[in-house]
């Protein structure tokens, strides 16, 4: 119970003096410190930001103080407070995106490397990858191979891809070419993202990507780890080989 209040926002301490009052019902501050373990020194503190939040009241009687839990659905309405919240943080940053996409692009027309790592890494990687299709619609992919043939560490790498990547490639109305290993023609799953496709005997763990002006290699074993490389003479000395192969592959 404590552990879901502080994801919900409480404090260690707000958590514990909730869950004592939702025990307890009415109590005294007194009683709320000894059921929660307590010390005595700022608690009252607390007592101020439970009720500043809505999830407590204080009640006097006959000099006495009592405090009083709201009803856990108050929780609820929280929640919906720090959804509107982030909500209203998204759309802000929404409206800085375009300046703040301008100021990056400022800085990468010199060659860049970056290396990213594990299913995470891969996530911001392709999303940066993929930021190449303002300037390009044509997406050219080779070294791919029959999914069984992966280790397990590249299989979450190929959930993201197919349940995610793919949905971003079609939304961005991208043209793909795929070059595959012959021994993959009767994997259905690297149809899905309505790409061309031609085959050829070509095993291997690397894959490589060509966007515009940068290039992704992504070697698919344990580490997973993914090199992008922002220039437009290696895109374009790649995307010479890529259609050389392309011409020598069947369909």
């Amino acid at each position: 119970m404590q552990a879901l209040l502080r994801k919900v926002g409480l404090t260690e301490t707000e958590a514990k003096i909730y869950s004592s009052l939702l025990a307890l019902g009415q109590s005294t501050a007194g009683a709320i410190i000894k059921h929660a373990s307590l010390n005595s020194g700022r608690v009252y503190e607390v007592f101020s930001s439970l009720e500043q939040k809505g999830l407590l009241s204080i009640v006097v009687q006959n000099k006495i103080k009592t405090f009083i839990p709201a009803p856990p659905e108050r929780i609820r309405e929280l929640l919906a407070q720090q959804q509107k919240q982030i909500e209203d943080i998204q759309n802000e940053f929404e409206s800085y995106l375009p300046s703040l996409t301008q100021q990056y692009a400022a800085h990468t027309h010199t060659t860049t490397i970056e290396t990213y790592t594990g299913v995470e890494g891969f996530k911001t990687a392709y999303n940066i990858f993929l930021s190449q299709a303002e300037t390009s619609k044509e997406l050219f992919i080779q070294g791919i191979m029959p999914i069984h043939a992966y280790p397990k560490q590249a299989k979450k790498i190929l959930d993201v891809l197919f349940y995610s990547v793919y949905a971003k490639r079609k939304a961005l109305g991208l043209r793909i070419k795929k070059l595959i290993d012959e021994s993959a023609r009767e994997e259905k799953a690297y149809a899905r993202d309505g790409s061309q496709r031609r085959y050829l005997n070509l095993s291997t763990f690397t894959s490589v990507e060509i966007l515009g002006e940068t290039v992704m290699v992504q070697l698919m074993t344990e580490p997973f780890i993914v090199f992008l490389i922002h220039n437009p003479q290696v895109a374009q000395d790649y995307k010479k080989q890529f259609l050389l192969l392309w011409k020598h592959a069947k369909a």
